[in-house]
């Protein structure tokens, strides 16, 4: 809480993040698997991933490759979905094998 007027509704992930450097390892990992080249841009938004960090899930945000954000026109591309859902299958079958993040 920053003072009587305003009021933080959620934390920065990269804190939380940048403690389990593994996570960011695995997504990198799992788009080389499906293909995909990532475009990595760091962000600040209110997101799940941004709660589910805070209370110990590391979890950056991953993707969409959507367009028109927060519009009328907002859309996927049904070539990025295919991709998506590879690059989470992937996502899923690295973390299979992971025992810790640290």
């Amino acid at each position: 809480m920053r003072g009587p007027f305003v009021q933080d509704s959620y934390e920065n992930m990269k804190p939380y993040i940048d403690r389990t450097p593994k996570v960011v390892d695995i997504v990198r990992d799992a788009f080389k698997d499906a293909g995909v080249t990532p475009i990595e841009r760091p962000i600040r938004g209110g997101t799940d991933g941004a709660r589910l960090s805070t209370i110990g899930l590391p979890c950056p945000n991953v993707f969409t490759d959507g367009l028109n954000f927060h519009g009328i026109f907002e859309c996927l591309p049904i070539i990025s979905l295919i991709k998506a859902a590879d690059v989470a299958t992937a996502i899923a079958k690295c973390s299979a094998t992971i025992r810790t993040l640290k």
